[in-house]
């Protein structure tokens, strides 16, 4: 039986069960097609058979079973859709989309909690704080477009208290500290769809204490960026003792708005200090434009959105050393030299992005019940790190060439940091998931594979989420001791 005949079956029963309300078919669909194009980056907009929009918990899990209950029948899981190379849609199959109803958030003042459906964006969750509960906040993404589900299960987010999973056999579990207990650690940074469908995050509360934050544009002349270089690597050296403020650096080729490159710096303070010392020197480089103002999580996060198109993402870990950062620069403007040469439209953008991982972060996570992502096993005993994200977009219109030679670039570019962290004995064997390309294996550097795979073959022992399910890195695909799992 094909994939699309299964999917046929499986949507004939669950509109028997009574969801067919729920049931989105591209035939004549204005709104199939809207919600195809909803997703992030041109190379996640797959077509399935069906999308289908759950409102509660209790509807995940009846689709669940719905969709197993024919052996033939694939399906993904789609909160946010950030993911740049579609692992979340699926051709052909079910897509259950929890971003059409399940995007609430609430807030148990008593608790200190805030509760999220899996299916909101952060901005959804900042705007809703900002205008119902002003003096709190939640940690969450930077960026406002992406998905709460996809941050915080890859990338092992300290600030989940609990997690409402529906498992492959229907049954509806909590994951803390208490009660299931190694599912909650192995949903912090090893969820590439390996155990359940997370249907409700309980973080905790913080309170809002201010938010002074902005951007810094500055020339990508040589001596700034030289500038800025010093200014990351000193910060991260020093971001333990300021733990309020916060800063990334990106070089940043995007034609619509500037001819070069230029360097951008997003920078906050959470306590709503203004010019605080251990940010004086970032923001004594020249620049072009300086926003710098009070503001609010919804604004500042808005305002790092990226441009849709055919994004590929690559990304690597280093120790914090200015060689490495200034050799990645450098691999920069080569990439954005080798697409200017065959772009047909000039529709592509790119970025080369900066971000501390002081190794105190390890630490935290440990201090707040650990997760699996293995900070602690790539840094002991070498100090501070940074995480290199990079970026290139094609623009929908160019030609396939086009983007073929876009994601030989970006992947060349990848592969020259990674070599020269190698050769001055910088290079860190840490991959973030959320990052990741498709053809990377962050899995690898989890803390312990083993542990994930057990945890995965417990809560799901007939491997649903493996083998059904093909979005995401797969624990049973990677090789834990010599044997594939």
């Amino acid at each position: 039986m094909t994939i699309r005949i299964a999917s046929a079956s499986v949507v004939t029963a669950l509109a028997k069960a009574g969801l067919d309300e729920a049931l989105l078919s591209p035939a004549g669909s204005t709104r199939y097609d809207e919600r195809v194009a909803s997703y992030f980056s041109l190379t996640a907009q797959k077509r399935p058979f069906c999308f289908v929009h759950p409102k509660t918990t209790e509807d995940v899990a009846l689709i669940l079973k719905t969709i197993l209950a024919n052996p033939d029948a694939r399906f993904a899981i789609r909160s946010g859709g950030h993911v740049m190379w579609g692992a979340s849609n699926i051709d052909d199959g079910i897509c259950i989309d929890l971003g059409v109803h399940m995007n609430n958030t609430t807030v148990d003042k008593e608790k200190g909690l805030v509760s999220i459906q899996p299916g909101a964006r952060w901005r959804q969750v900042y705007e809703y704080l900002g205008a119902s509960h002003p003096d709190i906040v939640v940690a969450g993404g930077r960026s406002a477009g992406v998905g709460v589900a996809g941050l915080l299960t890859g990338g092992g987010d300290l600030v989940v208290v609990n997690a409402e999973v529906v498992l492959a056999d229907g049954r509806v579990i909590n994951a803390n500290a208490d009660e299931n207990a190694d599912l909650w650690r192995a949903l912090k940074g090893a969820s590439g769809g390996n155990f359940g469908i997370v249907t409700r995050f309980d973080v905790r509360a913080l309170p809002n204490e201010g938010l002074w934050a902005g951007m810094l544009l500055s020339e990508a002349t040589p001596q700034y960026s030289a500038d800025h270089v010093a200014a990351m690597k000193r910060f991260t050296d020093d971001s333990e003792r300021f733990p309020d403020s916060s800063y990334i650096v990106l070089w940043n080729y995007e034609p619509s708005q500037f001819k070069d490159v230029i360097i951008t710096t997003f920078l906050a303070n959470t306590k709503g200090v203004e010019n605080p010392p251990e940010l004086k020197k970032l923001c004594d480089i020249p620049t072009i434009v300086k926003d710098l103002k009070q503001t609010n999580l919804h604004d500042f996060a808005c305002s790092m959105d990226q441009p849709m198109g055919i994004n590929f993402w690559h990304t690597t870990t280093f120790l914090n050393d200015e060689r490495i950062m200034s050799k990645s620069v450098e691999l920069h403007a080569a990439a954005v030299a080798k697409i200017q040469a065959v772009t047909e439209t000039g529709h592509f953008s790119s970025l080369c992005l900066f971000q501390s991982i002081p190794a105190h972060y390890a630490r935290l996570g440990d201090e707040r019940g650990g997760n699996v992502m293995g900070l602690e096993k790539a840094l002991a005993g070498r100090g501070n790190a940074i995480m290199l994200m990079l970026s290139i977009n094609i623009g929908g219109d160019e030609p396939q060439e086009v983007r073929d030679i876009g994601y030989a670039a970006a992947r060349e570019f990848y592969e020259g940091v990674e070599a020269f962290a190698r050769e001055v004995d910088g290079f860190v064997d840490w991959t973030y998931l959320n990052y990741a390309d498709r053809a990377q294996n962050p899995l690898r550097s989890l803390l312990d594979p083993e542990e994930v795979r057990r945890t995965a073959l417990k809560y799901d022992p007939e491997g649903v989420f493996q083998t059904r399910a093909p979005g995401g890195f797969k624990i049973s695909e990677y090789q834990v001791e010599g044997v594939r799992g």
